[in-house]
């Protein structure tokens, strides 16, 4: 498999000389198989944050025994201290696990 599977390709930028009395053109020519992984890897994380808004009622998320909650009929304050930590862990594991190399 390709090291750069995610980094897109050198682009060719061409000038067109237009006709008298107008500006500089420029043209750039585009890489189909770096625009078509684009697509793929974008329509993917489409389909896995969709997925994540349809289980979000099933994920504990904000109902942590860390989460603070504090208040009374007028007025309630949350502090989602264990939520905040557990999703930091997570987003650098998987930060990690792709910026390896």
């Amino acid at each position: 498999m390709n090291d750069n599977f995610l980094s897109f390709g050198k682009r060719r930028e061409t000038y067109l000389l237009p006709a008298a009395g107008s500006r500089l053109v420029r043209r750039i020519d585009m890489n189909w198989m770096d625009t078509g992984r684009f697509l793929i890897v974008a329509g993917t994380v489409i389909v896995v944050v969709g997925f994540i808004f349809l289980m979000a009622d099933k994920i504990p998320l904000g109902r942590l025994p860390g989460d603070l909650r504090f208040g009374s009929e007028k007025f309630r304050i949350y502090i989602p201290i264990a939520t905040c930590v557990l999703l930091s862990v997570v987003i650098t594991l998987i930060m990690n696990f792709f910026s390896r190399k």
